[in-house]
């Protein structure tokens, strides 16, 4: 009997790591699609923006932004379109990555901005981060992840100046119209 549970513990562990492993695989996948279908849907931010057939609105009927895809919403920020993951529950909260030319995360900090429009960054207290444009080609030394900064061996990127804003408050579930 002892011999069974070690074996049944064994198998619980190897389960328990695969759930983690597809967990993470996910994620990863996810954001994988948000780069892709962003950059393949959105080639001009501004044009796919204002054709989009769709709207995205909240429980109260208060407009929120024009459909990318099934998962972006693109919405307009200070006059920047940025896209940003959702799903019928709301806004996808993501305390994204920040990127920075020093190495030790002060200073201005950059945005990824290789898809059109870039992705966006919404930390649930209906603040944003988005990218300002036009994009510049940056050297980053460090980013900003969770809170915690983290150092790069320095590398170039196409990136946009972060910029924050407050967005209102909107009320899940989502509807598109």
């Amino acid at each position: 009997m002892y011999g069974d549970r070690d074996l049944n513990d064994d198998a619980e562990n190897r389960r328990a790591m695969s759930d983690n492993r597809s967990k993470h695989s996910e994620r990863t996948m996810r954001l994988t699609k948000y780069t892709v279908l962003a950059t393949l849907l959105c080639i001009n931010s501004t044009n796919a923006y204002a054709q989009s057939a769709f709207g995205v609105y909240d429980a109260t009927n208060k407009f929120v932004g024009n459909l990318i895809n099934q998962q972006l919403l693109g919405m307009i920020i200070n006059g920047v379109v940025a896209a940003l993951p959702f799903d019928v529950y709301g806004l996808e909260i993501d305390n994204g990555i920040i990127f920075y030319t020093t190495d030790d995360c002060q200073g201005s900090g950059y945005i990824d901005s290789q898809t059109v429009p870039p992705i966006g960054y919404y930390t649930g207290d209906n603040t944003v981060y988005y990218a300002r444009q036009p994009p510049e080609n940056v050297t980053v030394a460090s980013y900003m992840w969770g809170g915690t900064c983290y150092l790069l061996n320095p590398v170039s990127m196409y990136g946009g100046l972060a910029r924050a804003a407050t967005i209102p408050h909107f009320k899940a579930p989502f509807s598109i119209r």
